[in-house]
């Protein structure tokens, strides 16, 4: 969408700047969907789109401010359990559709939103809307992950090579919304760039809430459930099942992983201790690199997963790929201490050194 405005905009100083580029989670309820009654859910990222406040980040490291709305009528996965309420604003579908007719059709500027637009598959990044027809009803738009084979003949596209889609009672599938405005603003960038590390720490770092474990404790429970032995007696559907999100998950991490590094290693401002910097990227590089390795065992998503379950219900199998999964968290572990180091050195010069104590 900035480049569309104009503005040549790096997808991983985006990234980087909202601070998402720190953040991995793993949940327990959605690996072990058979033990609690669900139904299988590959789907690893549903806390980046109920993360609001990254999103908001993200929009001001721009130099932009935006409005984020609600569909009030919505309750799907993307809003439920999620602290809603304090940054986005809940508004009747008849008002979302005006508000993205109006910045269309007036302000001449795309919108950014939140849409199931499979109706079954949730895509892990955000979509952008870039027309509409029918005053409203039929919204226009792309989303990166609109040409999966499992899209075809779900999605409505609009005639072309490059063709968008074409949503229909887009009322159920709209869930947020974001709208730019104002003209862009300058930023201060060496102030967004240390506020990120600094939150990007405490995000490595990690926590637990219930099923669902964070930064550093993602890892570990991680590999505890893909050790479970029960694993092996699973039916083909039900390994399958675990198997997708473990998958999905990977990936996640592998894309996550490789534009943190590119975003490390480019910034502009480093602070002394460039040389932690470049450690801490290295570490992410390799960890893009050992969910390649994961992948090689047993998922990808080239593979169809049916046909992995086998692969999956083996024990060495599963024990390659729990040890793989350890050894990104120990990366990322180091990597917390290298960001520390960058941190601590940021405001040193060569005049430190030139100075008597």
């Amino acid at each position: 969408m900035l480049n569309h405005l104009g503005d040549r905009t790096a997808y991983h100083d985006i990234v980087g700047l909202s601070g998402r580029c720190f953040q991995v989670a793993f949940n327990e309820r959605k690996f072990l969907f058979d033990k609690y009654g669900e139904h299988p859910d590959g789907d690893p990222d549903y806390y980046l789109r109920r993360d609001y406040a990254s999103a908001r980040r993200g929009v001001d490291a721009m130099g932009y401010s935006a409005a984020f709305l609600r569909n009030a009528s919505l309750r799907g996965p993307a809003v439920v359990g999620a602290p809603v309420e304090t940054e986005t604003r809940p508004v009747s579908p008849a008002a979302l559709r005006d508000a993205v007719v109006a910045s269309i059709r007036d302000a001449r500027r795309p919108v950014i939103a939140q849409v199931n637009v499979t109706g079954t598959m949730w895509a892990p990044e955000w979509s952008v809307l870039t027309g509409f027809d029918e005053g409203g009803e039929v919204l226009i738009g792309w989303s990166c992950f609109q040409d999966f084979p499992q899209t075809k003949g779900v999605i409505e596209y609009e005639p072309g090579p490059d063709a968008c889609f074409r949503l229909r009672d887009w009322h159920s599938s709209v869930v947020v919304i974001a709208l730019l405005e104002g003209p862009q603003r300058d930023v201060d960038l060496p102030v967004l760039i240390r506020r990120a590390l600094e939150g990007g720490v405490g995000d490595v770092r990690g926590f637990d809430r219930g099923q669902e474990h964070f930064g550093l404790r993602a890892y570990d429970a991680w590999a505890a459930a893909i050790e479970d032995p029960e694993t092996s007696t699973l039916d083909d559907a039900t390994a399958a099942g675990r198997l997708e999100y473990h998958s999905n998950l990977t990936g996640q991490i592998a894309s996550q992983k490789h534009y943190t590094q590119e975003w490390l290693r480019r910034l502009e401002t480093r602070g002394w201790n460039v040389s932690s910097l470049l450690h801490a990227a290295a570490n992410c590089s390799k960890i893009h690199e050992l969910a390649w390795d994961s992948w090689k065992i047993a998922g990808g998503y080239w593979r169809p997963r049916t046909a992995q379950a086998a692969r999956f219900r083996d024990p060495a199998n599963r024990a390659g790929i729990a040890a793989i999964v350890r050894q990104m968290g120990e990366l990322d572990r180091a990597t917390v201490g290298h960001l520390e180091d960058v941190l601590a050195g940021w405001d040193k010069k060569h005049s430190y050194y030139l100075r008597s104590e």
